[in-house]
């Protein structure tokens, strides 16, 4: 939770939409792996236009920035938007 409120909360929330796209249930509607390595690496998947990293981006004009995470940080990150997820059904 803290990760998600110091680094992700500025533009995402958990229910609704905000700058950035709303993250409810986003770890069953994306690919484990691709959302894994777009949390590790936006910046990168972004240079190689990564279909649906361009389209975030066309839709949302912000580029999601490298927030430089671990992938303990990761892990994290994902497991507490799976739980926020069943916490809000």
């Amino acid at each position: 939770e803290q990760l998600f409120r110091t680094r992700c909360s500025s533009c995402h929330e958990i229910g609704k939409e905000s700058v950035g796209p709303d993250l409810f249930a986003v770890t069953e509607n994306r690919d484990p792996t691709w959302l894994t390595r777009w949390l590790k690496e936006p910046d990168k998947m972004l240079a190689e236009k990564d279909p649906l990293a361009m389209s975030l981006f066309n839709k949302y004009k912000i580029p999601m920035p490298n927030m430089r995470l671990s992938q303990q940080d990761v892990e994290e990150v994902i497991a507490y938007l799976a739980a926020e997820t069943e916490r809000l059904r």
